[in-house]
């Protein structure tokens, strides 16, 4: 038995647990009439389908097939070795990669080595993992520019791989949404049970019971998986529920699913619908959270379009423009008031709107163009307030200054504070 980790560069992983055919004790196959030494030795074989996509320029369809000598297998009279070969194979079974990783000489044990020799094994080997990625690069444009390989956009992970890491934005939706699936079913009359399992990284798998259920009805089941923290910034875009789940699992390409549903129809039991007109926060107090809301409501749009589109679609008699009048979510809803910590939620939504409107979806764009607002506030007080004016506080109470001036002055040198306040009030 042996457990493989592949991983790609998107931050996404698949473990693959193989079992050994009942002949791997009599090695693996070989067509020279005189086997090798190397072909003596026994081999951990294996065989199997390929559903996690590692590159660009492969497809996640075809096959692995791995021969690996086992190190503690071996004859005593040769240290232990590493020595795997693996080749990737097309659909048509023809191959396309053989990669191997093998020992170059015996193996050391880390507490038998000295303090030098400690240094110089780190010394000659620091350097890998820096230039890892650069040469992934060269070597990707080698391969589309020179080699004209066709590229495959990156599909979602299958519920058996592990999705990349969350962003702190999909953390902070991921409890909003956590908070709205019980919301949903304290409301519900039906006997419904939820099993929520969050994107990996994001909490343990919880059960989610409706109160005609914890009286012991019989029970409608739904399991809800997230497979990619993607999920929780693209539902954010939608203005219904239904719609987001039907777009993100049920009715899109297997490669563009952001969460596994089971038992889709129980999705009926649950209040998923706008309750109606919704009354944003009254009273001066709230004043910045209606326009907070507001401005929200306007900069909502669509998701960004998945990486497998319908084909069929592509034809003029399909296109359809979405003439819905823009209003609040039902989590907006949720959140606006049951929720505290609604700034919170607003201000993730901010960024998301603004990447996907004018930073191409990366919100790394809209950190960018912030840090360069502030910059720019920065130096525009320095070039445009007089430096007289720059040392106001050293100034003698005797000086002659227009209050005029003086206002000005304060709000070109805090002109940063006062951007980040109005950052923070909406």
């Amino acid at each position: 038995m042996m457990v493989l980790e592949v991983n790609n560069t998107f931050d996404e992983r698949r473990m693959y647990l193989l079992k050994a055919p009942n002949n791997e004790n009599q090695g693996a196959s070989n067509d020279k009439d005189t086997p090798t030494e190397f072909d003596k030795v026994p081999k951990f074989t294996n065989a199997w389908s390929k559903d996690f996509h590692v590159s660009p320029f492969n497809s996640r369809m075809g096959s692995y097939s791995l021969a690996a000598v086992d190190p503690f297998r071996q004859d005593q009279k040769h240290y232990p070795y590493v020595d795997n070969n693996i080749i990737l194979r097309s659909s048509e079974k023809h191959a396309k990669l053989v990669a191997r990783i093998f020992s170059e000489g015996p193996p050391r044990d880390p507490s038998t080595l000295s303090t030098s020799e400690v240094v110089s094994f780190v010394a000659s080997w620091w350097w890998v993992g820096f230039v890892t990625f650069p040469r992934i690069l060269k070597e990707a444009y080698k391969l589309f520019f020179w080699g004209k390989l066709q590229i495959f956009f990156r599909p979602e992970v299958v519920p058996t791989s592990i999705g990349r890491h969350s962003t702190q934005i999909e953390r902070h939706l991921e409890c909003f949404f956590r908070k709205y699936l019980g919301h949903i079913i304290d409301k519900t009359d039906e006997a419904v049970r939820i099993s929520y399992t969050p994107a990996p990284g994001l909490g343990e798998t919880e059960e989610l019971l409706s109160s005609a259920a914890q009286n012991g009805k019989v029970t409608d089941s739904l399991e809800i998986k997230v497979t990619s923290p993607a999920f929780y910034s693209r539902f954010a875009h939608y203005n219904y529920t239904s719609e987001a789940l039907d777009r993100e699992c049920l009715f899109t390409d297997e490669k563009n699913r952001t969460v596994w549903i089971s038992n889709p129809q129980t999705l009926k039991l649950l209040p998923l619908h706008h309750k109606g007109e919704l009354n944003l926060p009254s009273g001066p107090s709230n004043f910045a959270d209606r326009i907070g809301w507001k401005l929200l409501r306007t900069l909502r749009c669509s998701a960004a379009a998945p990486s497998y589109t319908n084909n069929d679609h592509h034809d003029a008699a399909f296109v359809r423009n979405d003439i819905r009048p823009k209003t609040f979510s039902v989590c907006d809803e949720y959140v606006m008031q049951h929720c505290p910590d609604a700034w919170l939620y607003r201000r993730c939504l901010f960024k998301l709107f603004l990447a996907q409107r004018y930073g191409l979806g990366f919100t790394e764009v809209i950190d960018l163009l912030d840090l360069v607002v502030r910059i720019l506030l920065i130096v525009g007080a320095l070039l445009m307030v007089p430096r007289d004016l720059r040392i106001l506080s050293r100034a003698d109470a005797n000086d002659s200054i227009a209050g005029g001036s003086t206002t000005f002055t304060a709000l070109a040198l805090n002109a940063v504070h006062v951007w980040s306040s109005v950052k923070v009030t909406f």
